[in-house]
This record gives structure tokens, sequence and C-alpha cells, in this order.
């Protein structure tokens, strides 16, 4: 497994690329935090989509009837296995590790 900080300069597009390479994926959602402990958020929902908007300074994720915000991130971590996006992290505002984990994709024979 190999996980590596994405640039500041890069959190829209690499999220834009996340977007698009994982549509329709199912996903959890877990918040770590000093403050609140560790938090189940989602639960296999679906992947709309994942941006970032550096005018708000909010990472934004979407499913069909869910949406996510984490605000003023401080950094963003991908983990990847064999170049498959397993899992994205992002420190917030307050300092708690958001951890999306994708779902591994069904291989049809």
């Amino acid at each position: 497994m190999n996980t590596y900080q994405i640039k500041t300069t890069e959190w829209q597009s690499q999220l834009d690329n996340v977007s698009r390479k994982l549509e329709s994926r199912k996903l959890d959602i877990d918040i770590i935090g000093m403050d609140i402990g560790s938090q189940h958020e989602a639960n296999a929902i679906v992947f709309k989509g994942m941006a970032y908007d550096p005018v708000s300074d909010v990472v934004e994720i979407s499913s069909e009837d869910f949406e996510h915000r984490i605000y003023s991130p401080s950094a963003i971590y991908l983990t990847e296995e064999q170049e498959h996006i397993k899992s994205i992290e992002i420190i917030d505002g307050e300092d708690r590790r958001q951890i999306i984990t994708f779902a591994d994709q069904l291989l049809l024979s």
C-alpha cells in the first residue's frame, strides 16, 4: 500500500480525478477526533462525486441522497494499493481525521 499527501495546489484536480475514477463505487466515512472519539458517518453509500472549492475552502462528498462537507482542510492523503484508490484521509479545520474508504470493485469474469 502506498500513501502520499496531495499538494494543496492539486486538491481540486486530484479530487475531480477521484470522482471520475470512482463514481458509483460504495464508500464509508469515519471521523476521528480527540473531542468526539471515533464516529461512523456513512456506510456503503453510492459515491457520486467529490470536489474541493478553494473559495469557500470546503471539500464536498456527495451521493444520491447524502452530502458531507469537510471545512477548512489542512491536509489530504490518498492511499492506493496496486494502482487502485483505497481511501482518502482529510484533516479538517478542527484537527479531525475524516477517512473515506472505498469498497473494492467487484470483478466480473
